[in-house]
């Protein structure tokens, strides 16, 4: 009489270790998703994306301002020159990002948010930067 009766715990008792496993298992994935909406998180994204080219490498990245739309971000980015001649110069840029495997990557680069050209360029002196040299290009 003992043997079904143990039997039928011992099964329920399977049963509800494999339910509990699978809750904790359910409460682990959802819990690995980080909140990277935040400008650290996209400032780390433009800095990764610097670091592919070695002429950019030694930039400072601070981002002024950032738009999330679920799966990407639109940034306003400032960079300067760590140290050297550029030192104390810098450039607005806007980056397009996407999220991917918990980091933010860059897609693409918009115009300055600064003078509307790409890269910083200046316009001339009607926008407060002094004109180019004549015959040096835009």
């Amino acid at each position: 009489m003992r043997g079904p009766r143990i039997r039928r715990l011992y099964g329920y008792n399977r049963v509800v270790q494999r339910l509990s496993s699978i809750f904790v298992l359910v409460i682990l994935l959802l819990g690995c998703k980080k909140n990277i909406e935040n400008k650290e998180a996209v400032r780390q994204g433009v800095a990764d994306h610097l670091a592919k080219r070695s002429d950019l490498m030694k930039m400072e990245v601070r981002v002024d301002a950032v738009q999330f739309s679920g799966n990407e971000a639109d940034a306003s980015v400032f960079l300067e020159a760590k140290s050297g001649p550029a030192a104390g110069n810098g450039m607005q840029m806007r980056y397009k990002l996407e999220r991917q495997d918990n980091k933010w990557v860059v897609k693409g680069k918009g115009l300055s948010a600064v003078s509307g050209a790409p890269h910083g360029a200046s316009q001339g002196a009607a926008d407060g930067m002094p004109a180019l040299p004549p015959g040096h290009p835009q």
